[in-house]
């Protein structure tokens, strides 16, 4: 590797997340990554995609078998699963924020609000479960947090905009452009 040179210009991707506006239509129903995909530095995204796709088996089911519940099925799908990613990847836009990672060093949590992260952290996203409280409390601790320091926080957080203006079809082009370049 001493003597390797680059074939061509680096480029860097801050942002590899991206989340479709509908999941199903007529005839079809997208689950895992075919509807949203969070970060890949964590394992959430894949257990989004295990689980959406167990889940949505259900749904196909019914709309197989024409069943009447089959609306209801897919509503409660895409809640489900919209309510999923949104609690992940509040953690994950957070997650190099000074005001979370000095929650999560500090001594002083309280037990509830611990066990209540780490219940999130081990996937515990879709149901209506014991730990919403201290997560909301969690919450509130975290913005409390960010203004006591904003500044710092508000730069770190500027620049983790700025990193998601990438789009989907930008990073396509790119790679058609790429493909389609003369050698």
């Amino acid at each position: 590797m001493e003597k390797a040179k680059p074939l061509t210009q680096t480029y860097a991707a801050a942002n590899f997340s991206y989340r479709r506006d509908t999941m199903s239509g007529d005839g079809y129903l997208m689950v895992g990554d075919a509807f949203a995909f969070i970060d890949p530095v964590f394992s959430s995204g894949v257990h989004l995609a295990l689980n959406s796709g167990t889940r949505g088996a259900k749904v196909v089911d019914a709309y197989l078998r024409k069943s009447p519940e089959y609306t209801a099925h897919l509503q409660e799908f895409e809640r489900m699963v919209r309510r999923g990613i949104k609690t992940f990847s509040w953690f994950i836009h957070r997650f190099n924020q000074p005001a979370f990672q000095s929650m999560f060093v500090s001594t002083r949590r309280p037990p509830k609000i611990e066990r209540a992260v780490l219940s999130l952290l081990a996937g515990d996203v879709f149901a209506q479960s014991q730990a919403r409280i201290p997560l909301f409390c969690f919450k509130v601790v975290y913005y409390i947090v960010f203004v006591l320091n904003w500044k710092e926080n508000w730069a770190v957080a500027r620049r983790r905009k700025q990193g998601t203006k990438t789009t989907v079809t930008e990073v396509k082009d790119y790679a058609v452009n790429q493909a389609n370049a003369p050698s």
